[in-house]
């Protein structure tokens, strides 16, 4: 493993224990068995650090989403639920610590780091354009009716940043939430 691939890794886990706040660079530095000096060769400094991390598992789920979505073979209604699966039950192709920092991601106050916020809004609006284009999917094969969209994707939109930041559930949870949620919004036609 290459040794900026390393240090990235190390912070990943170390953020998911600790959050920002708590973790030092010379905590990286004595995970990695780096000296510290070593560290800031490769990452001048914890944010920058943390940026690198936040690209790296932006690229991951960047991915998993494009597959997701482009699934040919599902419905646009299956696909809103895959999402939801994806990032609430554990995913396999996503390491417990990309979830948990995607988690920790969320419930974090950036306040005081702008680069930080900007990077959670980055994230979210790579989200909400996917949440979209399966929207416009759905209205495409009149699963919705087009004066009901903007409502049911701001709702879908809040559940699925709620539960993503709330990782307590169950598949069976999800699904049994999923079946009263959704049919309520499909069109009647759609639904006989």
């Amino acid at each position: 493993m290459k040794t900026k691939t390393l240090i990235i890794a190390c912070f990943i886990e170390l953020f998911c224990e600790s959050g920002f706040e708590g973790t030092s660079m010379a905590a990286v530095a004595e995970k990695t068995g780096i000296k510290k000096a070593s560290l800031y060769a490769h990452f001048t400094s914890k944010k920058a650090l943390f940026i690198a991390a936040c690209e790296v598992i932006l690229a991951q789920v960047t991915s998993e989403i494009l597959l997701l979505q482009g699934d040919k073979t599902k419905n646009p209604d299956e696909k809103l639920f895959d999402l939801l699966h994806f990032f609430c039950i554990k995913n396999a192709n996503l390491s417990p610590h990309t979830i948990q920092f995607i988690n920790r991601l969320f419930v974090t106050e950036w306040d005081n780091h702008l680069e930080l916020r900007e990077l959670e809004a980055e994230y979210l609006a790579i989200t909400q354009q996917h949440i979209t284009s399966i929207f416009d999917e759905c209205l495409a094969m009149n699963y919705l009716l087009p004066e009901n969209r903007d409502r049911i994707q701001s709702a879908y939109t809040f559940l699925f940043h709620n539960l993503i930041v709330h990782d307590a559930y169950s598949a069976t949870d999800l699904r049994n939430f999923w079946e009263i949620f959704w049919p309520g919004h499909l069109n009647n036609e759609v639904r006989l």
